[in-house]
């Protein structure tokens, strides 16, 4: 699904029929999916939804979580980092950059001109549409009982299953989890 589809998909289920909330949506589908592969993803090196590797073809471990929330991809992408001697570093679009800061696990030596290519294949996030659609309805229906652990009135009170949106993603996903 698209983010407009999601966007209609939640205004529905939530009975809301302008456009006043989109901007607020947006944001629970954001954080959503960022937390979604964040516990998904954070214990492994490895995973469905990006490979990394050198110019030789051999696998280097990805922190997918860390680098989804570098590049932010949006659509199946192949990104790709070259070694630059007289730069002294590795180049992303022309920039001097980090690998480790886009959670790239390289311990060789590079030469100039070596490349890692990292393909990330936002299509396999449709997996997680419906928990995404889920955890933003949980987290959307406590919008203005933020940090409430109980409340009574007039001889009814009120209790959650899920005290935000993450504790429902927390619940509802296993994370992946690497062999050290």
């Amino acid at each position: 699904m698209t983010n407009i589809e999601k966007t209609t998909a939640l205004k529905s289920l939530l009975d809301i029929s302008d456009a006043s909330e989109d901007g607020l949506i947006g944001i629970y589908l954001s954080l959503s999916m960022s937390e979604i592969i964040n516990w998904k993803y954070s214990l492994s090196t490895s995973s469905d939804l990006a490979e990394a590797s050198d110019s030789e073809g051999n696998s280097i471990g990805l922190k997918v979580n860390i680098f989804y929330e570098m590049a932010k991809p949006d659509e199946d992408t192949i990104y790709t980092f070259v070694y630059s001697e007289s730069d002294a570093g590795w180049l992303y679009e022309s920039e001097v950059t980090s690998l480790k800061k886009y959670g790239i696990v390289y311990n060789s030596q590079p030469v100039d001109g070596e490349t890692i290519t990292v393909d990330f294949c936002v299509s396999n996030l449709s997996q997680y549409d419906t928990l995404q659609i889920m955890a933003c309805i949980a987290g959307y229906n406590l919008n203005g009982a933020e940090n409430q652990t109980a409340d009574s009135e007039i001889g009814k009170s009120r209790t959650f299953k899920y005290s935000d949106m993450l504790a429902y993603i927390h619940a509802m996903l296993v994370p992946y989890c690497g062999i050290v």
